[in-house]
């Protein structure tokens, strides 16, 4: 038997600033520029590598901000987080061969990947499996990303590795059969998929204000 572990993350989609030379997604989809996939890169330093970490379960919540408490917003007290602000649009318990259609490993990097989109008016995507769906509002249901929304995400490990000192070494301290591997999360919006490693290939941040949108070809008044 090996260690368990367990990981909690909590996201928002930061709204955007139209005045003063800013955007926000609302302009983007006039110009029918969708961020229909929620991405998060996770690099764990030696967790594929030596210590052949695995994930046993993910369960994502996606929250709407709702003050009318007509919906509830589940489980959101064991995240130390107000009931009353948000509301959950849906939640998705991910385990087994399901882990496969969100979960892409390369190396280090742990990429999940959901997503959302519309189709000729209907919603498709991998957040939208009724196999995996645990709850799903009928008040507030999941029609994509938008700002201000809200992401949970809580993924459970098996670490199935180990390491081994060399026969002949004197264990002196504890420091001497340490392994320290800091993790690094790395989440983005986008209208396409990317690789777990974005930032270290040619794809960069999206422009921070209109002129540098302009740079790229993207003019609100003209398209």
């Amino acid at each position: 038997m090996g260690d368990k572990l367990e990981d909690r993350l909590l996201a928002y989609f930061g709204a955007g600033e139209p005045g003063a030379g800013g955007y926000n997604y609302p302009m983007m989809q006039n110009l029918n520029a969708n961020l229909n996939y929620l991405q998060l890169s996770r690099k764990i330093p030696l967790g594929n590598s030596l210590m052949d970490v695995t994930v046993d379960t993910i369960v994502i919540y996606i929250d709407t901000p709702d003050t009318t408490q007509n919906d509830p917003c589940i489980e959101c007290l064991e995240y130390g987080l107000s009931p009353t602000r948000y509301s959950t649009q849906r939640k998705l318990i991910i385990t087994g061969p399901s882990i496969n259609n969100y979960l892409h490993t390369v190396g280090d990097y742990y990429l999940f990947t959901f997503s959302s989109k519309d189709s000729a008016g209907s919603w498709i995507g991998n957040l939208h499996d009724p196999s995996v769906t645990s709850d799903s509002s009928i008040n507030h249901p999941l029609q994509g990303f938008f700002e201000n929304q809200r992401y949970r995400i809580r993924v459970n490990y098996s670490v199935c590795g180990n390491f081994m000192m060399a026969n002949n070494d004197i264990v002196t301290d504890l420091e001497d059969v340490r392994k320290e591997s800091e993790i690094k999360n790395t989440m983005w919006l986008s209208g396409s998929l990317k690789p777990a490693n974005p930032l270290d290939s040619f794809f960069v941040a999206q422009p921070a204000n209109d002129s540098l949108l302009n740079v790229d070809g993207w003019f609100f008044s003209t398209r």
